[in-house]
């Protein structure tokens, strides 16, 4: 069953690449060839199958994504406030010098 989805996923790979080379753009092979990309993910799931090493890690990783997704919110909420506290001390220096409209912050 595997050998056969992946023998599809490579003939059609190689013709959509084919296709590209010769430049024949048709709108239905452009949309078909991106839903059988997509398709490739599932080799990867075949490899989580079958290394229970590889399913370990991808358990762990999984069961740690809401607290990488806490922590990634921190950071972004540190960098957005001191983007805006950047922008408040920065934002009145008078244009003098190499300071001009494309280098000043109130102007973007």
């Amino acid at each position: 069953m595997w050998n056969v989805f992946d023998f599809c996923i490579v003939v059609t790979s190689i013709l959509g690449i084919s296709m590209a080379q010769l430049n024949f753009n048709s709108v239905g092979l452009k949309s078909s060839s991106q839903v059988i990309r997509t398709f490739r993910i599932g080799r990867m799931f075949k490899l989580f199958r079958k290394l229970k090493q590889l399913q370990v890690i991808f358990t762990t990783f999984i069961s740690t994504l809401s607290s990488i997704m806490n922590v990634g919110g921190l950071m972004f909420l540190l960098i957005y406030i001191y983007a805006v506290i950047g922008v408040s001390f920065f934002a009145p220096i008078k244009w003098n010098g190499p300071i001009n409209n494309r280098l000043n912050f109130t102007n973007i």
